[in-house]
């Protein structure tokens, strides 16, 4: 039976390759911050990258796991950021926030966190 594996880790990839799957993700991401996430076709993304929908789909396998190549960060410092808020934050207001916030709180406003990065980066 033919095992068909996802897309190479970005650590195993040439530096032309990278370089790619960089522009790619930059597209992307302009793309995501300025539409709505539904309204964004993975086709669109490749031709404003330059490259063929193949190529595209040899680095990403999906747009949810295209849009995770950016957002990854964000994901990453959620733990980091609750650790700090759990330590500063007085007992009881710290019950009430926890009680209150949630991570899909938090990630409501993931888009508009894009949006500023992509509209005050210099590229």
């Amino acid at each position: 039976m033919l095992q068909i594996d996802g897309p190479p880790a970005p650590e195993t990839l040439r530096r032309d390759q990278l370089a790619r799957r960089e522009r790619i993700v930059r597209t992307a991401a302009r793309a995501l911050a300025n539409g709505d996430y539904d309204q964004v076709k993975v086709s669109d993304v490749a031709r404003d990258s330059g490259v063929a929908l193949g190529t595209l789909y040899r680095y990403f396998a999906s747009k949810e796991h295209l849009q995770t190549a950016f957002t990854g960060p964000f994901d990453a410092d959620h733990d980091a950021i609750f650790s700090t808020v759990n330590s500063v934050l007085d007992g009881s207001l710290r019950a009430w926030v926890m009680n209150r916030a949630t991570i899909q709180d938090v990630y409501r406003h993931v888009d508009d966190a894009i949006r500023l990065i992509y509209e005050y980066s210099p590229n």
